[in-house]
This record gives C-alpha cells, structure tokens and sequence, in this order.
C-alpha cells in the first residue's frame, strides 16, 4: 500500500513539473506575441 501512495505522490510531482513548463511556455509565447503586436503598430 505504501508502495502505491508514493506512486501516486510520484505522478502528482510530474504533473505539477508539466503544468509549470506549461504555464512558462504559456508566458513565454504571450510576451512574443505582445512584443509583435507592439512592433507591429509603431509601422
């Protein structure tokens, strides 16, 4: 039993990494776009 709980904590711990890789790709790309958008309306 114990052997499962942590591999549920384990997967947990993963998905959470993931989430924040996403969450910072997220952001990452939003700042690119606003620096286009930006770039865009000085022309």
């Amino acid at each position: 039993f114990k052997q499962l709980v942590t591999r549920c904590i384990d997967r947990l711990f993963q998905a959470d990494r993931a989430m924040e890789q996403n969450l910072q790709n997220t952001y990452n790309l939003l700042k690119i776009l606003q620096e286009v958008a930006q770039n865009h309306s000085v022309e």
